[in-house]
C-alpha cells in the first residue's frame, strides 16, 4: 500500500472536504464514502472503486473485499492516526474512506416498461441529509427504484451516502427532466401504475383511508414549495398524513419530507402484508 505523509498529497485531495463533493469530483463523476459500515456495503456493491484511504487496521479488515474488487496496490492509501485525524470530520469517517465512481444514472422515461415498483420520486428535495434519509427509508421498506429531478440533491453526495448508511447501493437511481410528461408516458405504457402525490392540501385524502397497489410511484416535493399544480393534476391520488398538533404549536402543519417518506412507505408495506 502507499503511505501518505502529507495532507497536501494530491492523491488524497478528494478526501479533504467532508461538507460536499468538490467541483472536480462532480465533473469526474466521483463520490467519497466514509464510515466502516457504509464502506463494507460499497465494497460488496457493483460500484467501481478508484482508491481506498484508511489506517492500517482497516486495510487489514477489508483486505479480502479489496482483493475481490481488484483494487491495485497503488490505489490503497494509508496514513498514521495523526494525519488521518487532521482531515476534517474524523469522527465521521472513522479513519476509513473510499473514492468511487458514480454509477450511470439513466433517464426515467427510457425505462418505463422495466421500472421496478414501487418507486419513490423526489422533486426539488435539495437537502443532502433529507435525501440520504429517504434513501435509507427506501432500502428499509423494500423500494428499489429512486427517481430524482434536476432540482434534487444527488443521492451520491458524500453526506447523502453517509446518512443513507449505504442504502444507495441497494437502489437503482433514475433522473428525470419533466415529471408531468413522464407520468403521462407511464400512464400510457403501464396503465396499472398508481401515481401518488404526498402533499398537504384541501383535496388530499388521509393516508389511513388509502390502499396502495404494488405498482405505485410515491412523489414527494420540497418542504418549501411542495409539488406543483401540474404534477398534482397528473397524479391519481393526493394523500396527506393526518396530524394532531399541540394547541399551542401551530407550526406543525406538515412533516419533514424524510419522516413523511418513512410513514408512507410503512403504510404501503403494511397494506401489502
Amino acid at each position: 500500500m502507499v503511505v501518505i505523509t502529507s495532507l497536501d498529497d494530491p492523491r488524497i485531495a478528494p478526501y479533504r472536504s467532508l461538507r460536499e463533493i468538490s467541483s472536480r469530483n462532480v465533473e469526474e463523476k466521483l463520490f467519497v464514502v466514509e464510515n466502516s459500515k457504509v464502506i463494507r456495503r460499497l465494497l460488496t456493491s457493483k460500484c467501481e472503486i478508484r482508491s481506498f484511504f484508511a489506517t492500517r487496521h482497516y486495510h487489514e479488515e477489508f483486505a479480502a473485499l479489496l482483493d475481490a474488487k481488484g483494487l491495485a496496490w497503488e490505489h490503497r492509501l494509508t496514513a498514521d492516526d495523526t494525519l488521518m485525524s487532521a482531515i476534517v470530520g474524523y469522527t465521521l469517517h472513522e479513519g476509513v474512506m473510499a473514492l468511487a465512481v458514480v454509477p450511470h444514472v439513466p433517464y426515467f422515461s427510457e425505462h418505463l416498461p422495466t421500472l421496478e415498483l414501487p418507486a419513490v420520486c423526489l422533486c426539488g428535495v435539495a437537502d443532502a441529509e433529507n435525501v440520504g434519509s429517504i434513501v435509507r427509508n427506501c432500502a428499509a421498506f423494500g423500494v428499489h427504484s429512486l427517481v430524482v429531478d434536476s432540482a434534487t440533491c444527488s443521492p451520491y453526495l458524500r453526506r447523502a451516502v453517509r446518512v443513507s448508511l449505504g442504502g444507495i447501493f441497494a437502489l437503482t437511481v433514475y433522473r428525470i427532466s419533466n415529471l408531468t410528461s413522464a407520468l403521462e408516458e407511464m400512464r400510457h405504457s403501464r396503465p396499472s401504475v398508481q401515481h401518488i402525490a404526498l402533499e398537504t392540501s384541501a383535496q388530499a385524502r388521509s393516508l389511513h383511508t388509502v390502499s396502495f397497489s404494488q405498482e405505485s410511484i410515491f412523489i414527494f416535493g420540497s418542504e418549501a414549495h411542495g409539488l406543483s399544480v401540474d404534477i398534482l393534476s397528473a397524479c391519481d391520488l393526493v394523500v396527506e398524513i393526518p396530524m394532531t398538533p399541540l394547541a399551542d404549536y401551530d407550526a406543525a402543519n406538515s412533516l419533514n419530507v424524510a419522516a413523511s417518506t418513512a410513514i408512507a412507505l410503512y403504510h404501503w408495506q403494511n397494506g401489502r402484508k
